[in-house]
């Protein structure tokens, strides 16, 4: 009773200083949330401007063939020590200096499997901003769309497993994302049906293996789909972990070219995969010291095939706001990268999305969230709800340092400064 009764202390400690915000001035909901102050350069001066720097190699035409055929592709080699070290100071960057919007995103997306999350990435970062313009994932992105433009086309994740439940809900362990897709919850369709609009980029940053974590995506292409359709399988789109159950017995995932696995990538590599591809994600050791966190960052892009589509249950993306149904996504939700971040310098302004925008992304992470679980045991909804709990009521954030993952209290990263900046804004 007396960990409940502090953890809603805590609670109460967090949500005052924005209830009290949004009272005497609703713009100031969006610097409460998103503002990363203390975010850090990651990129010389000398270097920004230049537009994306190259790849350590070009993509073959056999690989982009992959990609558009099959939904993914695995691309070795692509980044060299210095650029892994960047991305690095990125997943560093944001994971030492959280928003309130990491913190939620965390606790509803993410500690279900043990995973922690920092989102919105090129927004609120500083070296996320440096990254989105210089780094050879721009260009890489542009090769597999054969797009002359990109976006910035959220979720962007920085991701890492620090820990696993113990104490009381040890027996919990990790869980999995089962397979599902992106496409669902993210407000970018196709133009064109037969041409991907947004490639995703998975990129382990830690030399962690296939014993200590799994991502693997399902081929997309015709023939595999039509072998899945020929077992009785219905497609997937978004979540549902009774589809995902019904997928892992039917035996199909075992017939060979059904499934792309990363377990054997390491840092430089990258998975690309389309928006509409089935993927997953388990932490199966990630808190083994020789795993490294199994630290990873996600980096989403859309090209020119892009079209806006309003009526995605589009959880915890607040990105609704300026965008025309069936129209390029653009403006301050969805930056321009690619060929030049500069070209429309407005687009990097902070993002404040409106309080209806805010409102909608979280409901819609909590209905999908539920919806999810449809059909599936109710023991096993229970332990995703437990899990969450922990991660929960730990009040502990965790970020990357040079011997060992360091934990950040919540209520000291936010409590104090919250409530001087609630105190100035009164003042005025």
């Amino acid at each position: 009773m007396g960990c409940c009764r502090r953890s809603c202390q805590r609670s109460l400690v967090l949500a005052l200083p924005v209830c009290v915000a949004v009272v005497v001035n609703p713009s100031l909901l969006a610097q409460l949330l998103f503002s990363r102050p203390g975010s850090q350069s990651c990129i010389p001066p000398e270097e920004l401007g230049l537009g994306s720097a190259l790849p350590l190699r070009s993509l073959t035409e056999e690989e982009i063939a992959s990609f558009e055929r099959d939904g993914s592709v695995i691309l070795p080699g692509m980044l060299d020590e210095l650029w892994v070290s960047r991305l690095r100071a990125l997943v560093t960057d944001v994971f030492e200096h959280p928003n309130l919007w990491d913190v939620l995103y965390s606790r509803l997306i993410a500690n279900f499997y043990c995973a922690q999350k920092s989102i919105l990435i090129h927004h609120t970062s500083v070296c996320g901003r440096e990254v989105a313009e210089s780094a050879p994932t721009t260009a890489i992105a542009a090769a597999l769309l054969r797009s002359s433009s990109l976006q910035v086309c959220e979720p962007t994740d920085a991701l890492a497993n620090f820990r696993r439940p113990s104490g009381w809900a040890a027996e919990l362990g990790c869980g999995t994302t089962g397979f599902h897709t992106d496409d669902a919850y993210i407000p970018v369709g196709r133009r064109d049906g037969s041409r991907a609009a947004v490639v995703r980029l998975w990129m382990p940053l830690a030399a962690f293996g296939a014993e200590h974590f799994r991502f693997a995506t399902l081929n997309e292409s015709k023939a595999a789909r039509a072998e899945r359709v020929d077992a009785g399988l219905e497609g997937l789109y978004g979540t549902s972990y009774r589809k995902n159950a019904l997928l892992d017995a039917s035996g199909v995932l075992g017939r060979p070219g059904q499934l792309l696995e990363g377990g054997g990538m390491k840092p430089g590599d990258i998975l690309a995969f389309a928006g509409e591809t089935a993927h997953t994600a388990t932490a199966l050791d990630c808190t083994n010291p020789a795993a490294g966190s199994c630290l990873r960052l996600i980096l989403s892009f859309s090209g020119d095939n892009a079209a806006f589509v309003g009526g995605r249950s589009t959880g915890l993306i607040p990105l609704r706001d300026n965008q025309s149904e069936g129209a390029l996504p653009r403006g301050v939700q969805f930056p321009t990268v690619y060929p030049s971040a500069r070209s429309q310098p407005w687009e990097w302004e902070p993002l404040q999305p409106s309080l209806r925008t805010i409102a909608a992304s979280l409901w819609f992470a909590l209905s999908t969230g539920a919806s999810s679980f449809a059909g599936f045991a109710v023991r096993k909804q229970l332990v995703y709800v437990l899990r969450v709990t922990w991660f929960t009521l730990g009040n502990a954030w965790d970020f990357p340092s040079a011997q060992q993952p360091e934990r950040l209290s919540l209520t000291r990263h936010f409590g104090g400064g919250l409530l001087a900046k609630v105190r100035g804004w009164l003042k005025v």
